[in-house]
């Protein structure tokens, strides 16, 4: 019985989280980068399959030069607020500036998903995502004011629940979080010094149900920093 309890508290409080990021935190254009399965259209998927109370449209996918736009509109007490969310397939990252710059709107999030474990265990992942990054932070370089004005930009790291680090900062999401950037500083520094204040890092899992709870709340908190 106690379970079912917490089971649905959970459940309570995610919804609540999810309530508060789509309504008043994410702007109507959201773009998602990353390698391949690092769980970019596992997050959407998530939010969508959590978030009952508003009215859902079915995604509308559109497909230009191998980029997903997914077009979704939610209703939320009568209104309606619409989400265009691009789900960048990680092996353009080669051609990043002519496929996502038309994409940038003026106010726009940027989340670059990335398997943590494999970001520390794997060597040619890691020179992956370092590579990204550096594209990414020249690509951004070449007019930062601008984009500072139109985007915010949250490197995001997922599957942390495998991480053996992770465990031993169980209890200690800040521990663990300060431990992974000075040891990794190196890799994020190109889009960080772009962003500054605008750039942030959130590390979490989307499968356990409450490590998504917290993972939603650590974003909550970054988007609203």
């Amino acid at each position: 019985m106690i379970w079912l309890i917490i089971g649905l508290l959970t459940f309570v409080l995610v919804k609540d989280l999810i309530d508060l990021i789509l309504k008043e935190l994410f702007p109507e254009v959201i773009i998602l980068w990353g390698p391949r399965g690092s769980g970019k259209t596992t997050f959407v998927e998530a939010i969508k399959n959590y978030y009952k109370q508003g009215e859902w449209s079915d995604w509308k996918t559109l497909r230009t030069e191998a980029i997903e736009e997914k077009v979704i509109t939610l209703k939320i007490k009568g209104e309606e607020k619409n989400f265009k969310i691009f789900d960048c397939p990680g092996e353009l990252w080669r051609d990043f500036s002519n496929k996502i710059k038309e994409k940038i709107a003026d106010k726009t999030l940027f989340f670059y998903f990335f398997d943590v474990q494999k970001f520390k265990e794997n060597r040619d992942y890691k020179e992956r995502v370092d590579a990204d990054l550096r594209l990414l932070g020249d690509f951004f370089n070449k007019d930062s004011e601008s984009y500072k004005k139109k985007l915010k930009f949250l490197l995001i790291g997922t599957h942390v629940d495998t991480d053996k680090d992770y465990k031993k900062y169980k209890d200690n999401y800040h521990g663990f979080l300060e431990h992974f950037e000075k040891q990794f500083e190196k890799s994020y520094l190109p889009v960080k010094g772009v962003f500054k204040d605008k750039f942030g890092i959130v590390l979490g899992s989307l499968i356990d149900k409450e490590e998504f709870k917290n993972f939603l709340e650590r974003l909550s908190n970054r988007l609203r920093g």
